[in-house]
C-alpha cells in the first residue's frame, strides 16, 4: 500500500486460491483500509450484498478480491465498488 497513495489498487494473482489467500493476508496486515472510505454506510451496504462471509468480512475492511470463480452478483458488486 505504500505505492497506492490511498487509492484503489489491483494486484494480480495466478490462481483463485492465491487470490483469496492474498486477500486474507492483506486484511490481516492492512485491515483498517475501510477507514479510508468516507461513507461507512456505503461500505456496509456493499458488504451486505456479498454472497459469502469471507467476501463480506474483507469488504468491511476495505479489501476485496475478484476472480473467475466468483458468483456473477459478487463479480458485479466488486467491479462497481472498485
Amino acid at each position: 500500500f505504500q505505492y497506492s497513495n490511498e487509492r484503489p489498487t489491483i494486484i494480480f494473482c495466478t490462481s483463485k486460491k492465491e487470490c483469496e489467500k492474498l486477500c486474507d493476508e492483506l486484511v490481516k496486515q492492512y485491515g483498517n483500509c475501510g477507514a479510508l472510505i468516507p461513507d461507512q454506510k456505503l461500505l456496509d451496504n456493499f458488504a451486505r450484498q456479498a454472497s459469502t462471509s469471507i467476501l463480506k468480512a474483507s469488504i468491511l475492511k476495505g479489501i476485496a478480491y475478484h476472480h473467475a470463480g466468483l458468483e456473477q452478483s459478487d463479480r458485479g458488486l466488486i467491479e462497481q465498488f472498485f
